[in-house]
């Protein structure tokens, strides 16, 4: 039996279903690389004296086939930050578990699509396609996380935009790298789009130090936190009713 099992966004998330699973398993796979997981939860998981193995990206997509054939003859989990199928690499387990005849039962849990766009106060009925913006370097520099957020409001439709995660997982962007490149790219594209905008910033959402915050890009990126910052992500608002405005103002 093959278990995926989502840890939510921080430690104490983990149902008690998905415990179970992973009290009963012989090994158990964590990836980080899709989002951030704190020291006390990696704490939390090294005690249960079942083999914590950390994977990367390769293990569950090169050579996912030989990860999966393991739960052929054992109970295995694979734990995943958030929930466990909002990342698109993992529902290529499944089809891969399914052509191995290997049964899969998935744990569910929170995950920051969920929890930012809840805790924003915004319609999720109104919210367009997700879109991340990704670390620049010397010969990368897109910008079409700008378009998809132009596109986004100009079909009146709010925006998640998600940070990449970087230093092996560890954390993702800080507002004032993503500010830099949201900046940088406006620029590339002769257009203003998001830096002139209230925007909403939402740090370590999930956690006891999760903030947010509504301003503008130039206030956002110059924030202090007296905490340390692992995960932040942004929702632009495009056009909003009376009731959003009035959760909004919450946030400044």
């Amino acid at each position: 039996m093959l278990y995926l099992i989502g840890l939510g966004l921080d430690n104490g998330e983990l149902s008690l279903n998905g415990l179970k699973a992973l009290k009963n398993s012989k090994k158990l796979f964590l990836e980080t690389y899709t989002t951030p997981i704190s020291e006390e939860y990696l704490s939390f998981l090294k005690k249960q004296d079942i083999e914590l193995i950390l994977l990367n990206r390769s293990d569950l997509e090169e050579n996912a086939k030989t990860l999966i054939s393991k739960a052929k003859a054992e109970d295995i989990a694979i734990l995943v930050p958030g929930d466990p199928l909002i990342a698109t690499t993992h529902h290529l387990l499944l089809v891969i578990a399914k052509n191995l005849g290997v049964k899969v039962t998935i744990f569910h849990s929170s995950s920051i699509f969920s929890a930012a766009i809840a805790e924003s106060g915004l319609d999720i009925y109104k919210f367009g396609p997700t879109t991340t913006i990704t670390q620049w370097s010397k010969n990368y520099t897109p910008t079409s996380f700008l378009e998809n957020i132009d596109r986004n409001l100009q079909n009146k439709q709010h925006t998640l935009l998600l940070f990449d995660i970087i230093n092996n997982g560890e954390r993702t962007l800080s507002i004032k790298e993503a500010a830099s490149i949201i900046t940088k790219a406006e620029e590339k594209l002769g257009k203003i789009i998001i830096s002139k905008k209230k925007i909403l910033l939402l740090e370590n959402i999930g956690s006891k130090e999760s903030s947010i915050t509504y301003a503008e890009l130039s206030v956002l990126s110059e924030k202090k936190n007296k905490k340390e910052i692992k995960k932040s992500c942004l929702i632009v608002p495009a056009q909003t009713s009376f009731a959003e405005k009035e959760l909004l103002e919450l946030f400044i």
